[in-house]
C-alpha cells in the first residue's frame, strides 16, 4: 500500500494515520527546540565575543576566550542534557497520547459498529412504521368512508326520529282517548264480573242441585254382562262390548263424562243398588262433597278379589295402565263386586300389586255418608276381557318380572345353555280336588324323571308356601303338573316355553262349559305350552236322585279327587320331558343345523318396564 493511502485497522474500516502524524509533529517540535537552543547559545557567544574583543585587545584575550569556550561547552553540554531530558519526556507523553488515542480508536470502532447496527434496526423500524402508516392510511380511508356512511345514517335516523316523534305525539293523543275509553270499559268489565260472579254462583248452585245420583247397580242392564257395551255398573257409560282391544279403562273426567268428575255415595257391602253414582262438574259438586285427590283405580267384578285367578283376571289390567304410556302411580284402590263395596284384597293379588307398586289397601269410603268425588278416576268393568294375546304377553311379562324382582329370584331360564336339564314340579292343592293317592303320583313322575339325564323332580304344597316361595319355585319349573284350580295362576311366573299338564276329575268336560279351558288360554297368553288334559273317568257316577239337574251333578263332580292311570300318566310325562329336552338341544345348535331353522325360541326378559 502506498504512503499516500491511510492504513485500516480490523474490519471496522477506521483509519490509523492520525497517531503517525502526531509522532512526526512531536519530533519536529523537538528538533525546533534544539535549533532554538543552539541559536540562543550562538547569540550568547557572539554577544560576549563582541563585548570582549571590542573593548580589550590585551594579552589575556586568548586566555579568556579559552575559558569562555570552556564555559560555552559546559552550557552546550547542559543544554544538550536538557534537550535530551525534554526529548525523553516528549517521547513518554507521545506514548501516553498514542495509547489514549488507540483506546479512543477502539471506542470509536465500537460506537461505529453500534451506530451501524442501530442504523439497520432504525431502517427496519422505519420500514415497519411505513407499512403501519400505509395500513393506517387504508384504515383511515375506510374509517372515513364509514364515518361518511354513519353521518348519512345519522341523518336518516334524525329524519326518522322526527317522524317518530310526530307519530308518538299522535299516539299520545290517541292514548288519551283510549285511556278514557279503557276507564269506561273497566267500569263495564267490573260490572260484568260482578254479574258473572253472581251468575257463576247461581249456576254452581243449580249444577249442584241438578246432580242426579243413580243406583250404582242397574238391574235392567246387569244381565247384558257387557255383551253389547251396556253394563249394570255405571250404566250410563257404554263400553265396546266383546270387541278386542287393550284393557277397557274409562278415565274420568274425560270426554266420556263430558269433563265431569265421578262421584259416589254409599258404602254398602251387601246391596249394590243402595250405592249410587253421579257425574258432576268441578264447579258444581254435590253439596258437602269430599274430593279425593290424585288417581283412584276402581274395579267391579262378577266374581271376587280373593281367588288368585278371579282377582288376577279382574285387576291385572291396572298393571297395563301403569306401564302405558309411561310408568304412573295411583293413590288408592276402590273395589266393587256387583256394585257392592269390597274392602278385602286377596293375599296373592296383593303381593302382585305390591310388586308392581300399585295400591294394596282398598278404600272404605267412610266419610259419614257424604258424597265422594274423585279428582281422577280410572274405572274397569271387564278386567282383561277382550285383550288380544300379544298385549297379554306384555302384561304378564311385566308381572313376572316385578314379582321376581320383589322376591329376589334368580336362576330362571333366560337363554340357551350347554347343560340340558329339566325341572319338573308336581303342584298339590290342599282340600278339595286333590289327588286320590298322592304317593302313587309322586312315584310315577319321579320314575320318569330319573330316566332322563339332568331331570329334577319337586313336589310343591302350594298352601304351605309364601308368595315369594311360590314365585321362586315356578320360576325354576320347566314342566308343571297339577289339577285344575286357582293355584295354576302361578304359571305366570314360569319362563316362556315351559309346559303345563292339567288334570280334571270326571264331570268337568260335560258340565263345566268354557270355564274349564281358562288355564289353557292363560298358558298361551304367558307364552307356555299347554300339553292337554288328563280326565279321571273312574269318579263315581252322579247320584240318580239328582236326575237331569246338571248344576247339581257338576257340584257333585267339581271337587272330587283325581285318580290316575299309571301307564297313561307315565307315557304322557315321559313324552313331554323328551320333547322339552329336544327343544333345548335344538336351541343350542347353530340355526343352520336345526331341524326347523324358523322355529322361534322364547326367553325371559329380566328388565322390567317400570322401576321399583
Amino acid at each position: 500500500m502506498g504512503s499516500g493511502s491511510p492504513q485500516v485497522s480490523g474490519a471496522t474500516g477506521v483509519p490509523t494515520r492520525k497517531p503517525q502524524r502526531l509522532a512526526g509533529m512531536t519530533n519536529m517540535f523537538l528538533y525546533a527546540a534544539l535549533v532554538i537552543s543552539i541559536w540562543q547559545v550562538s547569540l550568547f557567544i557572539g554577544q560576549h565575543y563582541y563585548a570582549y574583543y571590542g573593548s580589550q585587545h590585551d594579552a589575556l584575550t586568548h586566555f579568556n576566550v579559552t575559558r569562555y569556550t570552556l564555559h560555552l561547552g559546559q552550557v552546550l553540554q547542559s543544554t544538550q542534557n536538557s534537550v535530551n531530558e525534554n526529548f525523553d519526556a516528549a517521547q513518554n507523553v507521545t506514548s501516553a497520547l498514542i495509547s489514549r488515542l488507540e483506546a479512543l480508536q477502539f471506542q470509536a470502532q465500537t460506537l461505529d459498529h453500534q451506530a451501524k447496527q442501530n442504523h439497520r434496526e432504525l431502517l427496519k423500524a422505519l420500514e415497519a412504521v411505513t407499512i403501519r402508516l400505509t395500513t393506517l392510511d387504508d384504515s383511515g380511508s375506510t374509517l372515513k368512508m364509514n364515518l361518511t356512511k354513519q353521518e348519512e345514517r345519522h341523518q336518516d335516523l334524525a329524519r326518522s326520529s322526527l317522524e317518530l316523534a310526530q307519530k308518538l305525539k299522535s299516539i299520545e293523543q290517541k292514548l288519551e282517548i283510549f285511556q278514557d275509553a279503557n276507564f269506561q270499559l273497566q267500569s263495564k268489565i267490573s260490572s260484568l264480573e260482578n254479574a258473572a260472579h253472581k251468575m257463576h254462583s247461581h249456576i254452581s248452585t243449580r249444577l249442584s242441585s241438578s246432580v242426579e245420583f243413580k243406583p250404582l247397580r242397574d238391574m235392567s242392564k246387569w244381565e247384558n254382562k257387557g255383551d253389547n257395551g251396556l253394563h249394570g255398573f255405571l250404566s250410563d257409560i257404554v263400553g265396546r262390548g266383546r270387541k278386542e282391544g287393550p284393557p277397557e279403562l274409562f278415565y274420568m273426567p274425560s270426554n266420556t263424562t263430558h269433563g265431569r268428575l265421578l262421584c259416589l255415595q254409599g258404602n254398602h257391602t251387601s246391596n249394590g243398588t243402595l250405592n249410587s253414582y253421579a257425574f258432576a262438574y268441578k264447579e258444581g259438586l254435590p253439596a258437602d262433597a269430599v274430593v279425593l285427590p290424585g288417581t283412584t283405580l276402581i274395579a267391579d267384578t262378577y266374581w271376587d278379589f280373593n281367588n288368585p285367578w278371579h282377582s288376577m283376571y279382574n285387576l291385572i289390567q291396572f298393571v297395563y295402565w301403569k306401564m302405558n304410556p309411561t310408568c304412573k302411580s295411583a293413590e288408592r284402590l276402590l273395589l266393587f263386586h256387583w256394585s257392592e263395596l269390597r274392602t278385602d284384597l286377596g293375599y296373592w293379588i296383593k303381593n302382585v300389586f305390591e310388586a308392581s307398586n300399585l295400591p294394596t289397601e282398598p278404600e272404605r269410603l267412610n266419610y259419614d255418608g257424604r258424597p265422594v268425588c274423585f279428582e281422577n278416576a280410572v274405572v274397569s268393568r271387564s278386567g282383561i276381557g277382550g285383550v288380544p294375546g300379544s298385549l297379554m304377553k306384555d302384561i304378564y311379562e311385566e308381572v313376572r318380572c316385578t314379582a321376581r324382582r320383589k322376591c329376589g329370584v334368580t336362576g330362571f331360564r333366560s337363554g340357551p345353555t350347554d347343560e340340558v336339564k329339566v325341572r319338573l314340579t308336581l303342584m298339590v292343592r290342599t282340600g278339595a280336588r286333590g289327588f286320590v293317592n298322592l304317593t302313587d303320583w309322586q312315584k310315577v313322575i319321579a320314575s320318569e324323571c330319573r330316566s332322563e339325564k339332568g331331570c329334577k323332580f319337586t313336589t310343591m304344597f302350594v298352601s304351605n308356601l309364601t308368595f315369594c316361595q311360590q314365585v321362586e319355585i315356578m320360576s325354576k319349573t320347566d314342566i308343571l303338573l297339577t289339577v285344575h284350580g286357582a293355584q295354576l295362576t302361578n304359571m305366570i311366573f314360569m319362563s316362556p316355553g315351559s309346559r303345563i299338564l292339567e288334570m280334571f276329575p270326571r264331570g268337568w268336560e260335560e258340565y263345566a262349559g268354557h270355564g274349564q279351558f281358562i288355564y289353557s288360554h292363560l298358558a298361551n297368553w304367558v307364552g307356555l305350552q299347554h300339553e292337554g288334559y288328563w280326565r279321571d273317568l273312574n269318579t263315581p257316577e252322579c247320584p240318580a236322585s239328582y236326575g237331569n239337574d246338571t248344576k247339581s251333578c257338576f257340584s257333585f263332580y267339581k271337587d272330587q279327587a283325581v285318580g290316575m292311570n299309571q301307564t297313561h300318566i307315565s307315557n304322557w310325562v315321559g313324552e313331554v320331558i323328551d320333547n322339552f329336552n329336544h327343544v333345548q338341544t335344538q336351541a343350542i345348535l347353530p340355526v343352520s343345523e336345526r331341524e326347523d331353522p324358523d322355529f322361534q325360541f322364547s326367553w325371559d326378559n329380566s328388565t322390567c318396564a317400570c322401576g321399583s
